[in-house]
């Protein structure tokens, strides 16, 4: 069997233009896997997506990633894809509403409220502070450097 057959062999084909759907093998997360090279590819390297993309575009530029349109994980519809990296599907799904999560005071695990991570903020100075800090307020040191960095509270402006 040549490659496309084996590609086509497991694509549903919406007769009404839409998504090509894969019907082989999946990730837990509802891609769909192909084979492309017959040997183990490196995470995300197996994706049927992927594979299309090459199949009907070329290889895919190094540090891009095969985004879809449509957000059907099993989709493998040329037409649906697009290339990017890390920061547009970050923008895509966000522009898709795809990406809240709790954040702040809302979430589960908080300890701290917004006015208590502004307190922080303006008091770190540029050394020290954030053993003091995390004493004070009952968290620990690395939940101070994470709102230092930047890394934890990012929406508390």
């Amino acid at each position: 069997m040549t490659l496309n057959e084996r590609f086509f062999s497991k694509v549903e084909m919406d007769p009404n233009g839409g998504c090509w759907l894969w019907s082989g093998c999946h990730h837990y997360k509802g891609y769909g896997l192909f084979n492309f090279a017959g040997v183990r590819k490196m995470r995300g390297e197996d994706r049927a997506h992927r594979s299309s993309w090459i199949i009907h575009n070329g290889p895919i530029p190094e540090g891009k990633w095969v985004l879809h349109k449509c957000d059907v994980r099993a989709c493998v519809n040329p037409d649906h894809l697009f290339l990017g990296d890390n920061d547009s599907n970050v923008a895509d799904r966000v522009a898709k509403g795809r990406s809240w999560r709790a954040q702040g005071v809302k979430h589960h695990n908080a300890t701290l409220t917004d006015e208590q991570v502004r307190d922080i903020r303006s008091r770190l100075g540029p050394w020290g502070a954030g053993i003091a800090l995390a004493r004070e307020y009952g968290v620990s040191k690395g939940i101070i450097s994470a709102i230092k960095r930047g890394r934890s509270w990012a929406h508390v402006k």
